[in-house]
């Protein structure tokens, strides 16, 4: 990621609203280069070892719950399982109590991938959470699970009208 240049940043400014959002898309690009990057490495992306770390602390989570828990969209939960259920990464078992639901848990292979690793994501998110304020962090964290409930709710239903000043710009002549 390019160094933000203050004096750049000075000469073409974008106001606290796109520069935050510019901050999430830079943010977002560099998770995906990252996660890219441990694909072709380890064998798995950023989102699928999230699932594998978080089967390590939850083993026989039920499909659905996995998914809410992490906010992962079913299709795109399936598709992650389905690839890590191919690398024989994890086991999906028949909860006995109720055959209708399916319970999974990590393979012996991939516990071997629910531990610390450098380079990964978490990795670099626990150098920086070492070294923040926690009130800063946890500031951080409350803020951007506001966005993502606000960004939520934008997101469902049909796309708004925009802005009576915005639709008069639009239809100027």
């Amino acid at each position: 990621m390019a160094n933000i240049d203050g004096a750049l940043a000075a000469q073409f400014p974008l106001g606290p609203v796109l520069e935050f959002l510019n901050d999430l898309w830079r943010i977002n690009r560099e998770m995906d280069r990252l996660s890219s990057r441990m694909e072709v490495e380890l064998g798995v992306t950023g989102e699928q070892r999230l699932i594998i770390r978080c089967l390590g602390r939850h083993p026989n989570i039920i499909v659905g719950e996995l998914g809410s828990r992490l906010g992962i969209e079913a299709s795109v939960l399936a598709t992650a399982l389905k690839h890590l259920q191919q690398r024989r990464l994890i086991e999906r078992n028949r909860d006995p109590r109720d055959r209708r639901r399916v319970l999974l848990t990590l393979s012996s292979h991939g516990r071997f991938f629910d531990r610390a690793t450098e380079g990964t994501v978490e990795d670099v998110l626990e150098g920086l959470m070492a070294t923040a304020d926690p009130a800063d962090v946890a500031a951080a964290a409350r803020v951007l699970r506001r966005l993502v409930r606000l960004l939520g709710k934008a997101g469902t239903g049909a796309p708004g009208r925009p802005r009576p000043e915005v639709r008069q710009a639009v239809h100027a002549p």
